[in-house]
Order: structure tokens, then sequence, then C-alpha cells
């Protein structure tokens, strides 16, 4: 009887040591490709850039951020940010992650925030959500990547 008792109070023990992860511990990455053909806009994009997203959400509701583009045009690239909304709609921004502009060719983007809201929220539904960054010459989008 001791050692079921004993059993039972480990596994309790073992359960809330994962339900009340450590502030800084990462619960969920996220990898998208950002293309053209990802845009949903009502007018096609006709970005010729491409490039990736990395999402990281750790249990203190920071959220982190690499972006890498490649922008062979010159594109002038004015913002990007995570949006919510299907991979078949578009919808409001949630949190910003780069303010343009620019015409690099390359782009290495990297930032975190504190966003417990959004954080609790990717975790839950991923796929409700995308990386989208907009251009002058496509303003409701240029290059768009879907959360898996």
């Amino acid at each position: 009887m001791k050692r079921l008792i004993l059993a039972c109070l480990l596994a309790l023990s073992l359960v809330g040591s994962v339900v009340a992860a450590p502030a800084n511990k990462l619960v969920a990455v996220f990898n998208t490709q950002l293309r053209a053909e990802n845009e949903v806009t009502p007018t096609p994009s006709t970005s010729v850039a491409w490039g990736s997203a990395q999402i990281k959400v750790y249990a203190d509701g920071m959220i982190a951020w690499k972006v890498k583009i490649h922008n062979p045009a010159g594109e002038t690239f004015t913002a990007g940010h995570i949006h919510e909304g299907s991979a078949t709609g578009t919808g409001p921004v949630r949190q910003g992650l780069f303010s343009g502009p620019t015409t690099d060719t390359q782009l290495d983007l990297r930032g975190s925030v504190m966003n417990a809201a959004l954080a609790s929220e990717l975790v839950a539904d991923p796929a409700n959500y995308y990386v989208n960054f907009h251009t002058r010459a496509n303003p409701p989008g240029a290059i768009r990547g879907q959360l898996p």
C-alpha cells in the first residue's frame, strides 16, 4: 500500500512539473516558408522574394522570431507581422515583427516580445495564424507562410 501511495505521489509531482514549466522553457517551435503563392489577397502578389520564418513560444509568454528573406529584386519591404487567420483567409495583425522600409536583398530579422495572450493562442491553435510580409508594390501582402 505504501508503494502505491508513493507511486501516485511521484506521478502527480511529475505531472505538476510538466504543467508548471519554468518561465524560460521553450514550449513550441513553428517553422513556415514565406512565398508569394501563399498569399490569399484579392490581388495576387507579384513578389519574387521568398524566405522562412521560425516562431518560438516560451512558457512565460515570450514569443521570439527569426526571419530570413531573399529579396533579389530589391523590393521595398515595409512591414512584417503575425496575423490571425486560416490558410484560405486573411485576418488582423496580432504581433508586429518588422517595420521598414528596406530594399536590402537579404533580410535577417530577429526579435522577441512578451505577449502571453498570443503565446497561449499560438500553442493552442497554430494553424489559425500566419506570418505575412508587406511591400510597397504589394501592400496587403507580398509573401506569406501559414503556421503548421
